[in-house]
């Protein structure tokens, strides 16, 4: 399958629209799938979906249509559920995980499912069944290892006022992701005045461009998010939380996208413990499950959208607004920590390795 360009769906197919040699896509015996793909992602667009989500589902339609494209099939009536099974045959031949079949399948299914209301046409996707994706443990972080990070980025330990100024702030990261139940998107494009140190609380967007709360109940949080914004005043060029610490013209600016996953791989190896930001969220949910607390109340905490909206809107009050920090006192979903006495070095590779 061809190799996916960085490009938008929308430039792809209209660059593309000369199709593969000796196709023509401009006839008129029926409707392109290439003319209700731009349509549906310019919906998409409307509806205010996240930039990620966007590429996403930009990114699963031009690799079917590529695939249309090989068999000469451009057309949305042309397209049947074997079409679609057949597709997905091939994405399994090539490789693909069950998960990784699973997802382009929602995104398939949810395009065909606005295309066929638009035209009037029947889903060819409602006959394909998904990919089953086999029962996996969620990856967490052990206490021992989230201790190894923070001490890492100790600012006792920094040689100079640039490294302390960046650990502070890989400090006051690390301490958000344990202390909620973090989505790294909610958090890497924070304002400085969406934190609330006096009610312990960030005011976040969530997916689907909702606003939403994380609440913490941490002291160390609220002490690492306090030094960290005291230290970037004197420097920041911007109104973002997370801000550069380069002696360049970076200097105060807004920290480059995925700037937390690069800090945690770096990290992580120099721990010998593979880490990156979502984990953080499994661990919290397993530490609340296991200290006792109510599965509506761990949903409303991080957002978790597998529970009913009524459940959660019956919920919200309680722990948002009024009693967010009490719940987490109640159940402690963020166990104390193994104490760091020293920054932990590399590990050691044994001699006869």
């Amino acid at each position: 399958m061809e190799q996916l360009s960085e490009k938008g769906l929308l430039e792809r197919l209209s660059n593309g629209n000369s199709g593969t040699p000796g196709v023509s896509l401009s006839n008129d015996s029926g409707i392109l799938f290439s003319d209700a793909a731009k349509q549906y992602m310019e919906e998409c667009k409307r509806a205010g979906h996240t930039e990620d989500t966007l590429r996403g589902k930009e990114d699963s339609l031009w690799a079917f249509y590529q695939y249309l494209l090989e068999r000469r099939t451009l057309h949305i009536q042309d397209i049947t559920p074997e079409v679609c099974r057949t597709y997905d045959s091939i994405r399994q031949a090539d490789g693909n995980a069950p998960a990784t079949r699973q997802h382009h399948h929602r995104i398939l299914k949810a395009a065909f499912k606005w295309i066929g209301a638009e035209y009037d046409l029947v889903s060819p996707m409602d006959r394909v069944t998904a990919p089953i994706v086999p029962p996996t443990k969620k990856p967490t972080v052990p206490n021992e290892v989230i201790a190894k990070l923070l001490a890492l980025c100790d600012p006792k330990f920094s040689k100079g006022e640039l490294e302390k100024f960046r650990n502070l702030r890989d400090t006051a990261m690390l301490q958000l992701l344990r202390c909620t139940p973090a989505r790294i998107g909610d958090f890497e494009k924070l304002r400085i005045e969406n934190v609330d140190l006096a009610k312990q609380r960030v005011y976040v967007v969530t997916k689907g461009q909702v606003p939403d709360i994380r609440q913490w109940n941490k002291p160390e949080c609220t002490k690492a998010l306090e030094a960290y914004i005291n230290a970037r005043e004197s420097i920041a060029k911007t109104d973002a939380l997370w801000v550069d610490a380069r002696w360049k013209k970076t200097l105060g600016m807004n920290m480059t996208r995925g700037w937390t996953r690069r800090l945690l791989a770096r990290l992580g190896k120099v721990v010998g413990f593979h880490v990156h930001p979502h984990m953080f969220r499994h661990t919290f949910a397993k530490n609340a499950a296991l200290s006792g607390m109510p599965l509506p109340m761990l949903e409303t905490l991080g957002s978790w959208t597998k529970g009913s909206l009524a459940l959660r809107k019956a919920y919200l009050s309680e722990i948002d607004e009024e009693n967010g920090t009490q719940a987490l006192i109640d159940y402690d979903p963020v166990p104390d920590l193994p104490d760091q006495a020293k920054k932990p070095g590399k590990p050691r590779k044994k001699f006869l390795e």
